[in-house]
């Protein structure tokens, strides 16, 4: 199966790419959604912690944890506010919050050839052939 690499560059795309592969992802909304209703109906179906994310953005910013339902109107109009002031763009997605995570994040370097540089931190990088088909 083909992958478009560039579909990991938006969260809602990735998560669908993800999905796709057959990857265990986190539970959490399948399209980006836009208001707090929609929100507020995944809160309820769903419970309880959840992460609000901006599905267009990264690097924490348009990101708001909710924890009571109570919550769901006024933490998701923050995060779709700073979400759209930093990347021009509103729509979130949700998530279900892993609380107390281990995260592991990998940086991927390529060369339109076939050879590819992976930094897991600045102690260790290794070099791989490897191809992206980019549609």
């Amino acid at each position: 199966m083909k992958y478009n690499l560039l579909n990991v560059l938006f969260q809602v795309a990735a998560r669908q790419t993800a999905i796709a592969a057959g990857l265990p992802i986190i539970p959490g909304t399948e399209a980006a959604v836009s208001t707090p209703q929609e929100a507020k109906e995944f809160c309820e179906r769903h419970g309880t912690p959840v992460i609000f994310k901006a599905a267009y953005g990264g690097g924490g910013r348009g990101m708001r944890v909710v924890t009571e339902l109570s919550q769901v109107e006024d933490q998701f109009e923050r995060a779709r506010s700073e979400a759209l002031s930093a990347f021009g763009n509103g729509e979130m997605f949700i998530e279900k919050l892993v609380e107390r995570p281990r995260h592991i994040e990998v940086q991927i370097v390529g060369d339109h050839q076939v050879t590819c540089a992976a930094a897991l931190n600045e102690h260790f990088t290794f070099t791989k052939q490897c191809v992206f088909l980019l549609n």
